[in-house]
């Protein structure tokens, strides 16, 4: 869908050289956390289409917004990569370690991690986008935990297990493995409500602080802003009027 129209805000290091749209990436593998839906859909879709391997995770394999309808979607396409779905709850450490034993068992590489996994607050499935926006005091902390395990230390966890089967794959084939950060202009402009803006912003620090100690290996690593994304949840913020009201930012150029 758009990985290559991403805004990329971080280049936190000169070794991003790798081209996500050239044909150069058949026999490559990536990672995509979080890819039932919305962003990790459209960034497995883009991978497929250059010819990766991609390994999507989430939590819900069959039916709508699943694992299967993403690989059933992407590979029906007739993209030269292919899809592999993999069940895993970012919320353990346990299961993201067993994510990339598999992989490297399986594969023997790792070229691309792309970190999107995002979990919203629970509260998001009884009152929907308002859950969202609101005084940080008026509520509950589970707002904080949701949106910093899935979504902060889930990349940083997810990372941590990638890079040695990254410094790995760059010794045996070359070239320049990515850490793709996905995060947001929520963080450094109020965008929902405070824990977002904390959680975007580390992600974005994240990024620029792993590059320094990555760079000796030879991996890359970025932030990505994908700017406003019409995804699923988010089309459902700009329908019922909160995008406007609370917000403010133009929707119209949103990426569809």
């Amino acid at each position: 869908m758009f990985l290559i129209q991403l805004a990329l805000i971080l280049l936190v290091t000169p070794l991003v050289s790798l081209s996500l749209k050239s044909n150069n990436a058949v026999g490559k593998v990536s990672i995509v956390t979080g890819a039932s839906r919305g962003i990790g859909k459209g960034i497995c879709s883009e991978l497929c289409r250059a010819g990766y391997k991609v390994y999507i995770t989430g939590t819900t394999l069959e039916g709508p917004l699943s694992l299967q309808q993403t690989k059933k979607e992407c590979e029906s396409q007739g993209f030269p990569g292919s899809v592999v779905p993999f069940l895993c709850d970012h919320r353990d450490d346990a299961q993201v370690s067993s994510l990339f034993s598999h992989v490297a068992l399986e594969s023997g590489r790792l070229d691309v991690l792309v970190n999107n996994a995002f979990q919203l607050p629970p509260s998001f499935a009884d009152e929907g986008s308002s859950a969202l926006f609101g005084s940080f005091w008026d509520k509950p902390m589970d707002v904080w935990d949701s949106l910093h395990n899935v979504g902060l230390r889930s990349h940083y966890a997810a990372t941590r297990e990638a890079v040695p089967l990254m410094i790995e794959t760059r010794a045996k084939h070359g070239g320049t493995p990515l850490v793709a950060m996905i995060s947001s202009f929520g963080g450094v402009s109020y965008t929902f409500n405070v824990a977002y803006g904390v959680g975007k912003a580390g992600v974005d620090r994240m990024a620029k602080d792993m590059a320094v100690e990555l760079k000796p290996e030879g991996i890359a690593t970025a932030s990505f802003w994908p700017g406003v994304v019409m995804t699923e949840n988010m089309r459902k913020v700009v329908e019922n009027g909160e995008w406007e009201k609370n917000v403010g930012i133009p929707i119209e150029g949103a990426e569809r």
